[in-house]
């Protein structure tokens, strides 16, 4: 279950990201519909990141493939959550060269919410490739590094990112509604710890987590209860098995409570241009 798999952005990173909101109420609206599911647009089974650190590549994978799907323009693939994770951690990891002048081998290591976007735009995707044996996932092994030639292998360029939420700012919640609205999963790195990991259905999250670690998740759906608070669905990166048939429940409360970090997952040539 999660670890250290997302980590914070450095603000100095992110100086090219521009605030989501005008591009969500272009899309969408200023008024949240009180409910909307694009739960039909998660892959099933659910992808499952097992005990890798991987869970930005996998939240991303998903969450880029179910935008693009809401909106009628359907990637030919799931993207690769080993591709990812290896553009990722190119992109995050500082690595000392060896005395001979190579390069260490990456470890399972996780890396920040802003690489894992910037790797899609720069070193792109490439389809989903060999399963894990009993996961759904081609994300196995920390050591794999990219390819020397990525024209070779047909990576294609996907930009995301570039339009963020903040989460402490004052509509931080109400825009993740408004970008489901407008059919965009969200991303979110958040602090997950005893609840996320023991929740298995019953009431939704809704406290600050404890003993908590860094872990990327989809919200790609809400509805609002009967005290007007909204809760999300949250497909996870676990499969099947995990919480209620892989997917978590919050309320508004545990998503305002935990996260640190936000991106609709608009995509260039898709949602905007």
């Amino acid at each position: 279950m999660p670890g250290h798999g997302c980590t914070p952005n450095d603000p100095a990173r992110c100086a090219h990201e521009r605030p989501a909101q005008p591009l969500i109420r272009r899309m969408g609206g200023a008024v949240p519909k009180g409910a909307t599911s694009l739960a039909q647009f998660r892959t099933d089974p659910r992808l499952n990141q097992g005990g890798d650190e991987s869970c930005t590549a996998h939240a991303v994978a998903l969450g880029v493939w179910g935008s693009c799907a809401a909106a009628g323009k359907p990637l030919p693939a799931i993207p690769s959550q080993a591709f990812q994770w290896a553009g990722s951690k190119s992109l995050d990891v500082v690595r000392v060269p060896n005395a001979d002048g190579s390069l260490p081998k990456f470890g399972n290591v996780g890396v920040q919410s802003v690489s894992a976007m910037l790797a899609l735009g720069t070193i792109g995707f490439v389809p989903m490739g060999a399963l894990v044996p009993g996961r759904f996932s081609d994300c196995g092994d920390p050591t794999w590094e990219l390819p020397s030639d990525l024209a070779q292998h047909g990576a294609q360029s996907l930009v995301t990112g570039e339009y963020s939420l903040d989460p402490t700012a004052d509509d931080f919640e109400v825009s993740i509604a408004l970008a489901i609205d407008a059919g965009l999963m969200v991303y979110i790195g958040a602090s997950v710890g005893t609840a996320y990991q023991a929740w298995r259905g019953g009431d939704a999250l809704y406290l600050p987590e404890v003993n908590a670690t860094g872990h990327a998740i989809i919200l790609d759906s809400y509805v609002t209860t009967a005290t007007g608070e909204r809760q999300y669905g949250s497909p996870g990166s676990y499969g099947n098995g995990a919480a209620v048939d892989g997917v978590w429940q919050m309320r508004a409360s545990w998503v305002k409570a935990n996260t640190f970090d936000c991106y609709p997952l608009a995509v260039a040539g898709v949602h905007y241009s």
